[in-house]
């Protein structure tokens, strides 16, 4: 019924002018040819009966062998995911406890993890906790956690704590105020001063 119709519009656009004929018989073909690649496309899908097995068994074992790298993946995601380890919820406790030689507070320097209080050092100076948005300015590292400052007379300590490997690290450098342009501000290197297990 379909090809009767198109041979007849086929027909009929052979006695139209030159262009109209054209693009009418360019429409007709394309509907024949997308008529044909879906009528024999839904063929192509179905596997002849010659291979039905063979073709069965492969996607079989293709589908096995998609579910255990998929069950071999989840253990290895489940460990990755669990050795992040979340953040801790870490504060200093700054406790004074004296005063040392021409007048600078001793102060001693705590580091409470998941509530648990961790000393850490035992300082001449006055010791406070320095904002996380100035840590660019003082220059202590974008992976620290928390950071504090001691301070007395001109020089002090910048602390800093990282976490890795299952354990927090507590780094310290020393600062001296500079004089002008001529004597900048000095930093030491950062040494590590205490590891707490998590």
């Amino acid at each position: 019924m379909f090809k009767n119709k198109l041979i007849l519009a086929i027909f009929e656009a052979s006695n139209k002018p030159f262009k109209m004929r054209n693009l009418i018989i360019l429409f007709v073909m394309s509907l024949l040819i997308s008529s044909c690649k879906f009528s024999c496309g839904s063929d192509m899908n179905k596997p002849s009966s010659d291979n039905t097995s063979s073709s069965g068994q492969n996607q079989t074992q293709q589908n096995n062998s998609s579910q255990t790298q998929t069950q071999n993946n989840t253990p290895q995601q489940t460990q990755q995911t669990n050795e992040k380890k979340p953040t801790p919820k870490l504060e200093w406790v700054f406790k004074e406890v004296g005063e040392a030689e021409f007048g600078a507070p001793i102060t001693e320097v705590y580091l409470v993890v998941n509530g648990q209080k961790n000393f850490i050092i035992k300082e001449n100076m006055l010791v406070s906790e320095t904002p996380a948005e100035i840590y660019k300015d003082y220059e202590i590292p974008s992976n620290a956690l928390v950071s504090c400052r001691g301070w007395w007379a001109g020089g002090g300590n910048d602390y800093w704590v990282t976490q890795g490997n299952g354990e927090l690290e507590v780094y310290v450098r020393w600062i001296e105020e500079g004089s002008g342009p001529d004597n900048p501000a000095q930093v030491g290197k950062p040494e590590l001063v205490k590891k707490i297990k998590m």
